[in-house]
């Protein structure tokens, strides 16, 4: 049982991108593997804020630090 669950309404997705899915990022359960799951997270977060133009880091060497990361996996369909 999962010990968080997100709700996001449908309305509120304002941002997408593709990433590549790599056979190396295929567990052997032949599902995408968790930590090539976050590295895809980061790399989608990284992709948002270039977007919309916010800097990950300031001249001054402050930046976005991610101190807690929570991910429901969900079963879709396959897509066409």
């Amino acid at each position: 049982m999962a010990r968080l669950t997100l709700h996001f309404p449908e309305d509120q997705y304002c941002f997408s991108t593709q990433l590549t899915v790599r056979i190396t990022d295929i567990n052997a359960g032949n599902h995408l593997a968790n930590d090539s799951m976050i590295s895809m997270i980061s790399e989608a977060r990284a992709r948002f804020l270039f977007a919309y133009g916010v800097a990950e880091t300031r001249q001054d060497g402050a930046g976005i630090i991610v101190t807690d990361l929570c991910h429901d996996l969900q079963s879709r369909s396959p897509c066409p």
